[in-house]
């Protein structure tokens, strides 16, 4: 396997960056206990950890990806439809950078997240800087600019 670029994303310069919104809709449940959730892709590649705690929110993006959020982030980023446990974007545009190698760094949340080459960097503040595959960007973003 390829090796991943240690970087530090607070030093990627997103002025650059285009603009994008998420579009996708999301399954999301909060947690009742403490549990560690995977962000896998559908070939099996993982990207990241992170152990939701109670009252977080566990998020399941169209294909499968889990993560968590914390309340706090989650319910500015998204509202609930007609449905039970499904929860449209409602967050303004966010900056992105697609990286050219396969990179890796430490999430928000303290672990390690690797990207692949063609994925993207994507930035909701100086301190709020995570990753996202390729496959998974095209399928809940679009592009606004």
């Amino acid at each position: 396997m390829a090796e991943f670029k240690q970087i530090d994303p607070s030093q990627v310069d997103f002025s650059n960056g285009r603009l994008a919104r998420k579009y996708a809709r999301v399954r999301a449940w909060q947690a009742t206990r403490e549990e560690e959730i995977a962000s896998e892709m559908q070939d099996g590649f993982r990207e990241t950890t992170n152990t939701a705690r109670p009252g977080d929110y566990i998020v399941e993006n169209p294909d499968g990806e889990r993560y968590v959020m914390s309340a706090d982030d989650f319910q500015p980023r998204y509202r609930p439809t007609d449905q039970e446990s499904v929860y449209e974007p409602a967050s303004e545009p966010v900056r992105v950078v697609e990286l050219k190698e396969d990179v890796r760094f430490e999430a928000p949340w303290g672990e390690e997240m690797r990207i692949r080459a063609g994925g993207f960097l994507i930035s909701n503040s100086p301190d709020d800087i995570y990753g996202i595959q390729a496959d998974e960007f095209a399928k809940t973003y679009t592009y606004v600019d």
